[in-house]
């Protein structure tokens, strides 16, 4: 009988998963079981908070199971489920002074990269984005998405009654509102350092962010250069809360702690539907654009030219001051031609259940939405190496074009 270190933490060997391509029907059922069973499983481990109790090392399931009143057996299926894509690692310890057997086999749970970005409090976390695809009214929808493929219409609205922005000003709503606020800010961190790497944004005086939420990018822009001014325009609610939690000295913003980022940026309130604020030589829109069909989206983009137009004008007849060429930059995500897997096509997926008539456009819809609201192309930044999923459509009024 061979005698084990009683103390000595083993780590099974990880089996690579790959479809069984010689099987077509067990390709297509572990494609299906993947899909609905690894996302639920995400969210239940971030909403029990299970990688925040990993943090400071490895667990047993008993352990996990004692401090979330968890069923142990349960438990531990899920994290080997979990385990098996990457998410966790499980570990076996034999218990002090026993031989290796199947009764006394602690079995242990450790964090591994991609499960730590599920921490609560972590650079480029996700745990907010796994809560958003738990949510009651977010499955409702993504369950009636042949809803979408028969009428063309959001799926969402069917299966809660409301158009997800409208279903979130519901005050019955407001933790979920939280929960999809928090997603959003999520993403904007987790993408704010690429796109510096892809655009030179000290070149402006003044950034205006066009739906720019609670300021997370456009406070990342003042902070590198401490002489630009900013903009931060959208829904009243938004500023409100956007104020409230970052842009007063009172609320110890998260970003930067020099009150002077706070001088140099106004917080506006408005409906970019309605009308766009003036004084910017640069017009962001983040990830705007994809939520509203093309109707809409023209109502925007028109809505930005006649404010350029406007700041133009108001600067050439400013004594003392050039004519400025203000510039809009549309950063989103932008669908490739072609069958090569892509990720846009699954979050496309997303916008034609949650929005309007909401979509992923192609380099080439994109250029025609534009020229027809009266833009012209400057450039076209795409990432490189697939590092981010956005590019940087940069644009200015036609007639100023050469």
């Amino acid at each position: 009988m061979v005698k084990h270190d009683p103390n000595r933490t083993r780590s099974k060997k990880s089996v690579k998963m790959s479809l069984p391509s010689e099987n077509p029907v067990l390709a297509v059922f572990e494609i299906l079981a993947r899909g609905q069973l690894v996302s639920q499983g995400i969210f239940i481990v971030a909403k029990l908070r299970i990688p925040d109790y990993l943090s400071d090392g490895g667990k047993s399931v008993d352990e996990l199971a004692n401090i979330t009143k968890t069923n142990p057996n349960a438990l531990y299926r899920l994290l080997r489920m979990l385990a098996s894509v990457g998410i966790f690692r499980e570990t076996t310890k034999v218990g002090a002074g026993l031989e290796q057997d199947e009764q006394n086999t602690v079995r242990r749970f450790d964090l591994t990269p991609a499960a730590s970005l599920l921490l609560s409090e972590t650079t480029n976390s996700v745990r907010e984005f796994a809560l958003l695809f738990g949510l009651d009214s977010f499955n409702r929808a993504t369950t009636n998405l042949l809803h979408a493929i028969e009428t063309g219409e959001n799926s969402f609205k069917y299966a809660n009654g409301l158009d997800l922005f409208e279903y979130f000003k519901q005050k019955q709503n407001k933790t979920e509102a939280e929960v999809f606020d928090n997603a959003m800010n999520c993403l904007n961190l987790s993408y704010v350092s690429t796109i510096f790497t892809l655009y030179d944004f000290s070149q402006f005086k003044t950034i205006l962010d066009i739906g720019g939420g609670e300021g997370v990018f456009l406070s990342t822009i003042l902070k590198k250069n401490p002489n630009q001014l900013g903009i931060l325009f959208d829904m009243p609610k938004v500023i409100r809360r956007a104020k409230k939690k970052y842009w007063t000295s009172a609320a110890k913003p998260l970003y930067d702690h020099d009150n002077s980022l706070y001088s140099r940026c106004k917080l506006v309130k408005g409906n970019f539907f309605k009308t766009i604020p003036t004084g910017a030589d640069c017009n962001i829109i983040k990830n705007v654009i994809l939520n509203w069909d093309d109707e809409s989206a023209a109502l925007i983009l028109k809505n930005c030219l006649h404010a350029m137009k406007m700041t133009s004008l108001t600067n050439l007849y400013r004594p003392g001051t050039q004519r400025s060429h203000p510039k809009l930059l549309i950063i989103e995500t932008i669908m490739p031609e072609g069958n090569a897997p892509f990720f846009g096509k699954f979050t496309d997926i997303l916008m034609l259940i949650l929005t309007r008539g909401g979509r992923l456009r192609t380099e080439a819809e994109l250029i025609k939405l534009l020229n027809s609201c009266g833009f012209d192309i400057v450039s076209i930044t795409k990432p490189p190496d697939n590092v981010s999923f956005l590019s940087i459509v940069e644009a200015i009024p036609s007639e100023e074009q050469g």
